[in-house]
């Protein structure tokens, strides 16, 4: 028994085809079939049913594919550790940032981290909140970014805070404004808000008190997926709604008008790192922590 044998099982597994895990290992498919069977004698076990398309597992096989999975990620974690001892920051690094998130954080500083830290290699994806804690819980994400609170079902993901973000009130309506502005004060009939599952919808629906759907047409129950769309709705309709600061920056001067800041305290967004407590590659994740709260901080100031 040997780890390649184990990393050909993961990938048939993965792939639910044994050409596509050849493909995959770089490998042809008979060397990489002959091996899994080798495996299978040693253990006296069959690992995957091979009548079914596409390729099962097994009872037994399905508890030793657990296994394996165990034993990969430890030898994976090792090999990280030994490059962290070696002050080494390289290799393959996955993030998950929520969509209210990555288009107004991600632009900011990646260009200057990736130039900065030329051995990383970054994959982001930009997925809800509960995606971003599925994947690093389960070791298919290296760190996620997102809001807080966190589900409390994910007991194996750990959160670091990066910055407090304030909300601004973005409205159209053509509404005259008391100052200072209170969060009571935003005209709940008219706010537009994003589709269930993403965390800033629940936030603002908690700041202002509103568990319904939006109400600018009554027949209308639009579940915008992003913040973009959000906005174009809010403009099209006169209505309005919550916007995080970050995602304000580009607005040109017709749409700055139609900001308005809540009055101190200002309602704000947690954003935070989120990894597996078991996460090991600590120096890069302390680079990443770095550079976002190096870049972020001071246009938060500004804000002030």
């Amino acid at each position: 028994m040997n780890l390649q044998q184990l990393e050909y099982v993961l990938a048939v597994y993965e792939e639910t085809n044994f050409s596509f895990a050849a493909d995959k290992c770089f490998v042809s498919q008979s060397t990489l079939s002959t091996m899994i069977i080798k495996l299978e004698e040693e253990l006296g076990v069959r690992i995957f049913d091979r009548r079914s398309k596409p390729v099962g597992v097994t009872q037994e096989g399905s508890i030793i594919i657990d296994k394996i999975k165990l034993i990969l990620a430890g030898v994976y974690d090792l090999q990280e550790v030994v490059k962290e001892m070696k002050g080494d920051l390289s290799g393959l690094i996955r993030i998950g940032v929520i969509p209210t998130v990555a288009p107004y954080l991600m632009p900011l500083f990646l260009s200057r981290f990736v130039e900065q830290y030329k051995d990383i290699q970054l994959v982001v994806q930009e997925l809800i909140t509960e995606s971003v804690l599925e994947k690093i819980e389960n070791r298919t994400l290296d760190f996620g970014i997102a809001s807080t609170p966190i589900d409390s079902r994910f007991s194996d993901v750990v959160s670091i805070p990066l910055y407090q973000e304030p909300f601004v009130l973005f409205d159209y309506s053509e509404r005259e404004h008391a100052f200072p502005l209170h969060i009571k004060d935003v005209d709940r009939e008219k706010l537009w808000l994003l589709a269930e599952g993403h965390c800033m919808r629940s936030q603002i629906q908690t700041l202002c008190a509103e568990n319904q759907v939006q109400k600018n047409w009554s027949n209308v129950d639009y579940q915008a997926g992003g913040l973009d769309t959000l906005i174009r709705l809010v403009k099209k309709t006169g209505g309005l709604t919550l916007l995080p600061y970050l995602a304000t920056l580009d607005f040109k001067d017709a749409d700055l008008t139609k900001l308005y800041p809540f009055q101190s305290p200002n309602p704000t967004r947690e954003i935070c790192l989120l990894v597996h407590k078991n996460f090991v590659k600590k120096g890069i994740l302390d680079v990443f922590k770095k550079e976002i709260i190096h870049t972020v901080s001071p246009l938060l100031n500004d804000f002030k």
